[in-house]
């Protein structure tokens, strides 16, 4: 398991994902999935940053493990920030003109289409979302 920390400040989000995208790159997986992973985390991310803690400042715990047997990647990313589940956001419109939906909302219906498995809890005060995604290698 690899555990860092990250200021939750919108500008620092490659921190967030550099150390994930590094590892899935270093064991050859597909820049499609990658690609995917890339756009999980920051939609996460960005979330926690904005609604979390907005006016405030805070950190994100992150946690990553890629199990090479299963092939999957599992994160888990925590915050002391207030209490947001963006599971519990409503499925926006897809098939409803772009100007016709509000505004939010696609990002986290991304990430639950591009993830295997999503799941937030609120524990000892902290938003603990967990995450699996199913990788894929380039020679596969």
């Amino acid at each position: 398991m690899n555990n860092y920390q990250v200021e939750a400040n919108l500008d620092l989000v490659g921190n967030m994902i550099n150390p994930i995208i590094a590892s899935l790159e270093n064991m050859g997986v597909t820049h499609a999935n990658i690609n995917q992973v890339n756009l999980i985390l920051e939609e996460l991310f960005v979330n926690i940053a904005k609604y979390a803690y907005s006016t405030n400042k805070g950190f994100v715990d992150i946690s990553y493990d890629i199990n090479k047997d299963t092939m999957l990647l599992k994160v888990t990313i925590k915050d002391k920030g207030k209490e947001f589940n963006p599971l519990l956001k409503e499925q926006p419109d897809i098939e409803a003109k772009a100007e016709d939906r509000p505004i939010g909302g696609l990002g986290i219906y991304l990430v639950k289409r591009l993830t295997d498995d999503i799941t937030y809890n609120r524990i000892n005060d902290e938003n603990v979302l967990t995450f699996t995604k199913k990788i894929v290698l380039n020679n596969n």
